[in-house]
């Protein structure tokens, strides 16, 4: 029985490790697509200013709306500092990222979600990433989830 036990808990932990997403180091070097500043959201958490930045699977999977595994999103989302004069960028709230493969994302769209908090590379946000981001990604389940579009 203490076999079997331990057993179960291996595959779990297995299972739990095979569908953690890494930090995207290097993003910011990637294709940038959109800024946008959110001033009003039901969650505050996304008020502020969100850069938007692609790796080249994920800017192909734009342009032809066929993604491969790999294709790689990424929200930057900073707090903003409002002057009467300007919008200034604030610090770091959290770094979403959305990564394509099939084969561990099946639940939700063939999708992985992760949210690294502050400027952290380790400190992780998303508990249930199905009810967390996939639930507001459904209402773009005719683009594949994917909120950004390609702008020539």
């Amino acid at each position: 029985m203490k076999k079997l036990l331990l057993t179960l808990t291996a595959l779990t932990l297995f299972a739990v490790a095979n569908e953690t997403i890494d930090y995207p180091n290097g993003y910011r070097s990637w294709t940038h697509l959109k800024t946008t500043v959110i001033k009003q959201h039901d969650i505050k958490a996304f008020i502020g200013i969100n850069h938007i930045y692609a790796n080249d699977k994920a800017l192909d999977g734009l342009k032809t709306k066929q993604y491969k595994k790999g294709s790689i999103f990424v929200l930057d989302h900073l707090d903003m500092n409002v002057s009467k004069a300007y919008i200034k960028e604030g610090k770091r709230i959290f770094t979403g990222v959305m990564i394509y493969n099939p084969q561990k994302f099946k639940k939700t769209g063939n999708w992985g979600f992760e949210s690294f908090i502050g400027d952290s590379k380790t400190k992780r946000a998303v508990k249930n990433s199905k009810s967390e981001c996939f639930t507001c990604h459904m209402q773009v389940k005719n683009r594949t989830f994917v909120f950004s579009n390609f702008r020539k």
